[in-house]
């Protein structure tokens, strides 16, 4: 078997003459700049001129490339000396550990490690800083360190790295780490405390630090690169169970979840991380307010959140509910999402106002009903947005289905039936979801009003026959559509997508010209959403535009927007689909356009549904348009959209679709079943 040796001495050396020779080509290259030229004809000149700045340019280009091979010789040296010291647990020399810490910091060492040198180096780190990282230069060092690799090594390598030095430095030296930085940055604020307002406050820490002056970001230079660290190594493999669930269940959780605020960890970790610092937190608060509340202080998780009081940043920082940083570090892990929001709870007792204990088994309800969070609930939509569109997503299995549709039905009941004005967040997400996954569910409940089995008070049902999908009552359609569109932003982003949805029905249902017999059963789904939609924004009972609510001048907007989308291929003679995916495009005119006009409006809701199929079956050839040729509506040999009309022109086009003989042969059969 073949043996490499490999000389550290010849390396160095290798190396000592690659930074020459980079120095000496460098040194020529400026040369070449300021060189002075002899008066030579002038075609002459352009040759020796382009020569030089030819030679000049590859001169500049060789020089750095020849000091990369010197740092590399010089990196590869360092580790042929150490690679077995480090294997063996034995300590360096004093200038092995200069150059080990300097090259670590500026990550080169990490850029030219295998996996395996990479895990060792990561093992010595988490010695060589255990004992000493509660000194602050000593901890912004490691910092820099840990950046450095995340910048530099190799994803394969990074992982060893990360794993090796999670699990040599310890779980309780990592949770302590935010505490440390919570202690250097609030340091003027505990030093001037006669006590601080946490046990785990770092005060010792705090003094040592004084009244310096912090340069780094304390979320993103200090904290980030220990979070991003725990992530990798939670992901290696190399992460013993035993760290892990010592990391997740600390007492701590305050310092916990600040090591979640970046990165994607494993689901195992999340999963522990959600029950100590999701689940036991909300049962934790709900025992003080059913049995103390107004007797003793709010549970809290900390006094001082990172990076709002360090005074070069936006004083945003990490937020101050540990609850959200979980459910956050969850959505970035679909599958963790899924597990935690669909897992049944074991053994969870809420409290209620009297002191009485319930058990909760759903973590939909106990985060909807008992959870008290900071950021609208927008963390918990997040979460629930991952795991439904993870579920929901196409060629998933018939089991995902189930379990998406549920998780959806879920939320939806507690939206509907949940007393709460303070997840407005979770209203966005529930929007998104049933834009993205659920119109033509919605629809055809709107239609068939479908009865609902009421499984254990949850709303709606699952159709195991079909896809999984889900059933409403036509009350529930509008209960969900008065929620979803009471919200400015998650009722247009909804409402977009119903449009789309809608128009494209109405394109692809006006394809074949109409017979007694044909199938119009999409104008009746269309007609049937749009007066559950009516009816959720109080449209039919308003009767002057101008005093309209803004949910009523969204549901309007729908209107019009179904009229302005339904596109044919002139040529073709196919539906044009938009898909979900354009949801958040623009229509014109706008609702607000609508809402000057009070008899516009009014026509838009009354002649909308109608004007859209006429204008299907114009485009796909199925309606002569000579009375509307008479009447100036058509433009380049296609009938004009209803919606883009005004005044004179608009009661044209209603005298037109609505009095025209051949026009109300052909849409008959659909209006019919539109307004059923």
């Amino acid at each position: 078997m073949a043996r490499v040796v490999v000389n550290p001495l010849d390396l160095r050396r290798g190396a000592s003459r690659l930074r020459d020779a980079s120095k000496e080509l460098t040194v020529v290259a400026r040369a070449l700049a300021g060189v002075g030229l002899p008066e030579m004809p002038a075609g002459v000149a352009a040759h020796v001129e382009g020569g030089i700045a030819s030679a000049r340019s590859l001169l500049d280009g060789n020089a750095p490339q020849l000091a990369d091979g010197s740092v590399e010789l010089e990196r590869r040296a360092l580790w042929a000396e150490i690679a077995d010291r480090l294997d063996a647990g034995y300590p360096l020399s004093g200038t092995q550990l200069k150059e080990f810490v300097s090259w670590m910091k500026d990550g080169t060492l990490l850029r030219f490690a295998t996996p395996h040198e990479a895990a060792s180096a990561g093992r010595y780190l988490g010695v060589l800083y255990r004992g000493n990282f509660k000194h602050p230069d000593r901890l912004i060092e490691l910092a820099q360190i840990l950046r450095a690799g995340e910048t530099w090594a190799d994803p394969a390598a990074l992982r060893e790295f990360s794993g090796a030095f999670v699990e040599s430095f310890g779980a309780q030296n990592l949770v302590e780490v935010p505490r440390v930085i919570q202690a250097i940055e609030w340091s003027h604020v505990i030093n001037g405390s006669f006590s601080p307002q946490e046990r785990h406050v770092l005060a010792v820490v705090a003094r040592e630090w004084g009244d310096r002056d912090l340069e780094q970001d304390p979320v993103d230079d200090l904290l980030a690169p220990f979070a991003v660290a725990l992530a990798n190594a939670t992901y290696s493999g190399r992460l013993t169970r035993t760290t892990e669930d010592a990391i997740a269940h600390d007492e701590d959780t305050w310092a916990t979840a600040q090591l979640l605020t970046k990165g994607t960890f494993s689901t195992h970790f999340l999963l522990e991380c959600f029950q100590t610092g999701v689940v036991q937190k909300i049962v934790e608060h709900s025992r003080w307010e059913g049995t103390a509340a107004g007797l003793g202080e709010e549970p809290h998780d900390a006094p001082y959140s990172l990076g709002r009081f360090w005074e070069h940043g936006d004083h945003e920082g990490v937020p101050y509910d540990t609850k959200q940083i979980v459910l956050a570090a969850l959505a970035r892990n679909p599958e963790a999402a899924q597990l935690a929001l669909t897992t049944p709870l074991a053994g969870v007792e809420v409290f209620d106002r009297v002191g009485q204990q319930h058990a909760v088994t759903s973590p939909v309800r106990l985060l909807y009903d008992h959870g008290r969070f900071d950021d609208d609930g927008r963390a918990f939509g997040s979460a629930y947005t991952a795991a439904v569109d993870s579920y929901l997503a196409p060629g998933t299995a018939p089991h995902e289905l189930d379990a998406g549709n549920k998780l959806t039905l879920a939320v939806l009941d507690r939206v509907i039936h949940g007393d709460r004005d303070d997840l407005g967040g979770v209203t966005d997400a529930l929007a998104s979801d049933l834009a993205s996954h659920h119109l033509a569910a919605l629809h055809e409940d709107a239609a068939t009003n479908a009865a609902t089995d009421h499984d254990g008070g949850i709303a709606g049902y699952i159709d195991p026959e079909v896809d999984h999908r889900i059933h409403l009552s036509r009350a529930e359609i509008v209960d969900t559509l008065s929620k979803v569109t009471g919200r400015d932003d998650a009722g247009r982003a909804f409402l977009t997508g119903a449009a789309h949805y809608q128009a494209d029905s109405i394109a692809e249902g006006t394809t074949a010209a109409p017979t007694f017999e044909g199938d119009y059963s999409w104008a009746h789904r269309a007609g049937a959403f749009d007066k559950l939609l009516m009816e959720a924004g109080d449209v039919n009972r308003l009767h002057d535009f101008h005093d309209a609510q803004e949910q009523q001048r969204m549901v309007v907007g729908f209107m019009n927007d179904v009229v302005s989308l339904v596109k044919v291929n002139p040529v073709a003679g196919v539906a044009i689909h938009h898909g979900i995916d354009a949801i958040g495009d623009s229509m014109a005119p706008s609702a607000d356009e609508l809402m000057k006009d009070n008899d516009r409006a009014h026509a838009v809701v009354q002649n909308g549904l109608t004007a859209a199929i006429v204008k299907g079956y114009a485009d796909h050839g199925h309606i002569d348009l000579s009375g509307a040729e008479q009447r100036h509506l058509v433009r380049g040999g296609s009938l004009v959209s209803y919606n883009e009309l005004d005044g004179i022109p608009r009661g044209r086009f209603e005298d037109w679709m609505n009095n025209d003989p051949d026009v109300s042969r052909i849409v008959h059969e659909a209006l019919q079943d539109s307004s059923r």
